[in-house]
């Protein structure tokens, strides 16, 4: 259950002592439960949108629902998509990309990217059908967290220190698989057979576009990087279920 513990602990603010360890076969075996705490995210994110949808506007519902999500898990993402852009944009070469990445200023790049992911996610849950949001806020926010995983298993660490540094070695294929596995299941089992092919072509290929630009810049993903490919698989989860709805 270590693991477990570690990958609530890494991707919540809930405090699991696990999840100070830097044991890599542990951080490793943890990869497998991120779409599971995924999981648990947006069911409560869902529960919490429809006890709101009673007594609140959607527009209003979908805000609030937005920022606890961002609060349950301490800003991590957010923060590490302002970094991401801040660094994958920065001038100069991989050593100059990787100290903005770690400057614990907000740049212009990190400023825009949060603007642009938080308000097509509003935008778009917003859009979203009432029978359907509870859907796209499990499957989002559970495609968003393994496709996090996914990355960390295709992709070699940036630098040496760092969350994905501590990961590196520790996926093995059988982590992913699992990962992959429950993104499969919750994404064929609550959505239509053509919106979960979707949701997960949109949650991979998001994985692999962010972290191949990574790689390409900086020569590899950090934690920064994973945490932004979760807000911008969720952002795109979000779109795709709000197709339609127009």
């Amino acid at each position: 259950m270590g693991s477990a513990f570690s990958a609530v602990g890494l991707l919540t603010i809930v405090p699991v002592p696990a999840a100070t360890s830097r044991d890599t076969s542990r951080l490793g075996r943890a990869a497998a439960f991120f779409p599971l705490v995924g999981l648990l995210l947006g069911a409560a994110a869902a529960a919490l949108d429809a006890g709101l949808r009673q007594v609140l506007p959607i527009s209003v519902a979908s805000a609030i629902v937005l920022v606890v999500l961002a609060l349950a898990t301490g800003g991590l993402h957010l923060d590490g998509l302002a970094d991401t852009a801040d660094g994958l944009f920065a001038r100069g070469g991989r050593t100059e990309r990787l100290a903005a990445m770690r400057d614990s200023r907000t740049g212009a790049f990190g400023v825009g990217a949060i603007a642009l992911v938080l308000l097509t996610e509003f935008a778009a849950l917003e859009r979203v059908g009432s029978a359907e949001r509870a859907t796209a806020l499990v499957v989002g926010a559970t495609l968003s967290r393994g496709a996090m995983a996914e990355a960390l298993r295709w992709f070699a660490p940036a630098r040496a220190d760092g969350l994905a540094a501590a990961f590196a070695g520790g996926v093995r294929g059988i982590d992913a698989a699992v990962a992959g596995a429950v993104m499969a299941l919750v994404a064929g089992a609550l959505a239509p057979a053509g919106t979960a092919i979707v949701a997960l072509s949109l949650a991979l290929g998001v994985a692999i576009a962010v972290g191949s630009l990574a790689r390409v810049r900086v020569g590899g993903i950090t934690g920064d990087v994973c945490g932004a490919i979760g807000e911008i698989v969720f952002a795109c989860e979000l779109v795709a279920f709000s197709a339609g709805h127009a």
